[in-house]
């Protein structure tokens, strides 16, 4: 089994099921996890765009329109679960098994993270 979890959109997309698909067995399985929200407040929006700044100023990926990956996925709607579904059966090499969804949404304060 290869298991990803929040990382799978990061890697190369001419190549990221190829080479799962090239180091599992045959019955081996690809599993990836990925966590969304139900929509960002206003105060974690300008966060999510500071993080973003930060990462673009140190990634060394950038798309053709010289925007850091993340925020360039996140921007065009590359997150969405349709996306991923089709990106998956595009690649040609994998079939969705199962397609699991946790509504469950917790709210911490500081000191409970």
């Amino acid at each position: 089994m290869i298991l990803s979890a929040q990382a799978f959109h990061w890697l190369d997309e001419t190549i990221k099921y190829k080479k799962c698909y090239n180091l599992l067995k045959e019955d081996g399985y690809l599993v990836l996890f990925w966590y969304n929200s139900r929509g960002l407040t206003e105060e974690a929006k300008v966060i999510d765009q500071r993080v973003n700044r930060i990462i673009g100023k140190y990634a060394n990926r950038q798309s053709s329109d010289n925007k850091p990956e993340r925020e360039r996925a996140a921007h065009s709607g590359v997150f969405k679960k349709e996306d991923r579904k089709a990106e998956i059966e595009d690649s040609g090499l994998f079939k969705i098994l199962d397609i699991l969804q946790y509504r469950t949404e917790v709210k911490n304060n500081s000191e409970q993270y």
